[in-house]
């Protein structure tokens, strides 16, 4: 390819498909109660996100504590790639 062919693909918008994290990934294997309760639970702050994951893990779900607290975090620079 030409420079000038690649300059002009570089105006084309690439689709980029971002994976869940565990955590997304887990909130989407679960019931409407179930996913409600987690969410609930990713909201308070007063819950550690170590025990989170050990409740997680518990479950059957592979989810660690790093990953916990990268989801409460998304949305800014140093948090994971899912949705708010």
């Amino acid at each position: 390819m030409d420079l000038i062919a690649e300059l002009n693909d570089l105006h084309v918008p690439k689709t980029v498909v971002r994976r869940l994290c565990a955590v997304g990934t887990a909130l989407g294997s679960l019931s409407d109660d179930e996913r409600e309760a987690l969410n609930a639970a990713l909201l308070n702050d007063k819950i550690h996100h170590t025990s989170l994951a050990q409740v997680l893990t518990n479950s059957g779900m592979k989810v660690s504590a790093v990953g916990v607290s990268r989801h409460r975090r998304r949305g800014e620079s140093n948090g994971c790639r899912c949705p708010r």
